[in-house]
Parts: structure tokens; sequence; C-alpha cells
């Protein structure tokens, strides 16, 4: 089809489109004479069929402390608690700012547990392996007089060698 015929198939399917809206008193006055149809002569571009605009997205207000509050808790179950009530869109951006790419997939209740992972959780475990520095009993290494009476405390065995 050249030019002229697709410009000629566009305006008589616009055409058709507007006699298709019109109701039945006015496609019948339309008919009679007594209403016209006026074709502008303005050059008019179609809108282009590409993604829909974006959604405005307002900024999801945190308190500023939130994740500061979030590193100090003393555990998951506390970290948990402060996350609680927090739509998606807050707990991605708490999300990205504590280094955790969620997947799209990801519904509040898995932000939530990779979150307190990421914050609490490490620390709550490098901290169960390490051992809390007071109150803690250490391995006391055997003396070598200690293995020749068989207990660990240098008390006479039970062995009766």
């Amino acid at each position: 089809m050249n030019q002229r015929s697709a410009a000629l198939f566009q305006l008589l399917t616009s055409l058709a489109r507007i006699v298709e809206s019109l109701d039945d008193e006015k496609l019948d006055a339309l008919l009679a004479g007594n209403f016209r149809l006026q074709v502008a002569g303005e050059e008019v571009r179609p809108k282009p069929k590409g993604r829909k605009e974006a959604r405005q997205r307002r900024p999801a207000a945190l308190p500023d402390d939130l994740i500061g509050k979030l590193r100090d808790s003393a555990s998951t179950e506390e970290g948990e608690r402060l996350l609680r009530g927090l739509d998606k869109a807050s707990l991605r951006l708490i999300a990205k700012q504590v280094h955790v790419r969620p997947n799209r997939m990801d519904d509040v209740e898995a932000l939530v547990g990779k979150i307190v992972r990421q914050t609490i959780g490490q620390r709550v475990s490098r901290e169960a392996i390490r051992g809390a520095s007071v109150g803690v009993p250490t391995a006391i290494p055997i003396q070598p007089e200690d293995r020749r009476s068989g207990t660990a405390d240098g008390e006479p065995g039970a062995s009766g060698r």
C-alpha cells in the first residue's frame, strides 16, 4: 500500500469510529442532512504504543534511626518487631540500605527475614560462635602429672593401677 492509500485508510477508519460513537438521534440527523461532520486539516500524530507512564512513587517515610535500632537489637525477634507494620516498598528501601538484594517475588515476610538475617542474625551467630567474653568456661589443659592419675583435676583416679 502506498502512502496515499494508507492515509485514506486511516481517515476512513477514524470516520467509522466517530460514526459508530454517535447516538441514534445524531445518526438520523446526519443521514437527514441536519447534522454535519467536519474534518479539520490539522496533522494529528497518534500516541506511541509504548510503555505506560511510570507511577509516581511517594517516598517512604522511615524513622531516621530505624536501621540503627535494627543493628543494635539484641535478638532477631526484637528486629522482627521493629519491621512489622511496614509496607513492602519501605522494606525494599531498608533492604537496599543494609545491602540486601530482594527478589521480585519476595513478600513482606521474606523481606523481613532477609533484613533481620543481614543485620541481626550475622551478629548473633558471630557472638554465639565466639562466645561472650564474661563468664564463659574455657578448656583447662591437662598437665602431664594429671594424665598419670587418670583424671583431669589431679585427684587419684579410679582406675586402680
